[in-house]
């Protein structure tokens, strides 16, 4: 897919404030505003599989956040796959290159943690589970000007001066 360095510009500003104006980004870029919203929307359809918001499960009372490993058992990825997709306390799956999964769960409980961890040890074999302790760093990826090609410049440059004559 080719990736223009204005769409790199966009979804930067996008990944540090999705609700900003085009307006406001239009001014900070220094383009037109009919300019930056094409490029904005050209964005949200070809890079943008879906809006979400960022919650705090600790505030919604959810309090255990867990990694799993998991390999499916021989002869059934599929319909694990398929029935692990159904699964309400997956919050994030991941198919390895390996052939296993990397599930993030979010749970109330340590019960509920163990009713899944159970049916996971059914369906396949837990190679490893890793409680979250406190996430550092979340959705970060081009929200930083260092994830940029060097190149790039993300606010638009002083407009010159025009001397005004007498």
């Amino acid at each position: 897919m080719n990736v223009r360095a204005t769409d790199l510009i966009v979804l930067h500003h996008l990944r540090k404030n999705a609700r900003m104006k085009h307006t406001d980004l239009a001014r900070k870029l220094g383009w037109p505003v009919s300019t930056t919203h094409e490029r904005v929307e050209r964005c949200l359809r070809k890079f943008v599989i879906r809006p979400v918001s960022l919650l705090d499960n600790h505030l919604l009372g959810y309090g255990v956040r867990t990694l799993w490993l998991v390999r499916p058992k021989p002869g059934m990825k599929n319909r694990w796959e398929k029935d692990i997709r159904t699964l309400p306390e997956l919050n994030t799956i991941s198919r390895l290159h390996s052939g296993e999964f990397l599930l993030e769960s979010i749970t109330r409980s340590r019960n509920d943690e163990a009713e899944l961890e159970e049916f996971l040890r059914q369906e396949g074999t837990i190679i490893g589970s890793f409680p979250v302790l406190e996430t550092l760093c979340v959705e970060k990826f081009l929200g930083q000007p260092e994830y940029l090609p060097e190149k790039i410049t993300l606010a638009a440059k002083p407009a010159a001066k025009t001397p005004v004559s007498p």
